[in-house]
């Protein structure tokens, strides 16, 4: 469906250039709304599935958080411990940015 309406969008761009190729100016405003309503829904869509893989950071976050305040004073100053740390947060936010913005 998604891959339909992303050519459907194409399409529809396409024949706003046409539009104004051809002197239809007046058209080319309702083309490019048809297209933004398109676009927006096709967003709309897609806020589930982001809301289940933010709360899936969140999990993981939470979980990396739990084990932090589980070491002793002595663990937390530890560099492999404090590494840990860091770079798994640093893992579940990028994993999470790339799925977001498709990258």
């Amino acid at each position: 469906r998604n891959k339909r309406l992303n050519s459907a969008i194409k399409m529809i761009t396409i024949g706003s250039g046409a539009t104004a190729a051809l002197s239809l100016q007046w058209a080319v405003p309702i083309v490019l709304g048809i297209t933004a309503s398109l676009m927006s829904g096709q967003q709309f869509r897609a806020y589930p599935s982001r809301i289940d893989a933010g709360n899936a950071m969140v999990m993981k976050l939470n979980e990396l958080k739990l084990w932090w305040m589980s070491l002793s004073m002595y663990q937390k100053q530890l560099p492999h411990n404090k590494d840990k740390l860091i770079l798994s947060a640093e893992e579940i936010i990028v994993t999470e940015m790339e799925s977001s913005f498709g990258v």
